[in-house]
């Protein structure tokens, strides 16, 4: 007898062990799309450097030492502040998705206990 009422009891729980995992599978999908958007980003900025190192050199190997070293240095200016944007633009995407796995988790802690407590007050009028 106590082994049905165990079981029945914690079969009462199956729908939240779901939601549960639901919830787990859409911060996954999260973090998941989160890291494809970061990798997208960073292909794209290694296009961009290529692209930039070969004009630089290109218009380095022109003129006289002076223009050239100037050019370099205006160049590597530019590439260092393209960093640094790129760099924050990333670490915006991060946060961003780390933000909406903690808001994900944090609603799904306030609807488990929310069910529980239905299921214990379930529970408890059954057994009167």
């Amino acid at each position: 007898m106590s082994k049905n009422y165990f079981s029945e009891f914690m079969g009462q729980f199956q729908p939240i062990v779901t939601k549960n995992f639901e919830a787990m599978v859409a911060a996954n999908q999260v973090i998941l799309d989160s890291v494809q958007a970061i990798a997208r980003r960073e292909a794209e900025v290694v296009q961009e450097m290529v692209q930039n190192t070969a004009s630089c050199m290109k218009s380095c190997a022109t003129g006289s030492q002076e223009e050239s070293r100037k050019k370099g240095v205006e160049q590597f200016q530019g590439m260092m502040r393209n960093m640094q944007e790129t760099a924050r633009e990333m670490m915006e995407i991060a946060a961003k998705a780390s933000m909406e796995v903690f808001d994900i988790g944090c609603k799904r802690c306030s609807e488990v206990m929310h069910d529980c407590s239905s299921q214990m007050a379930q529970a408890q009028k059954a057994s009167k």
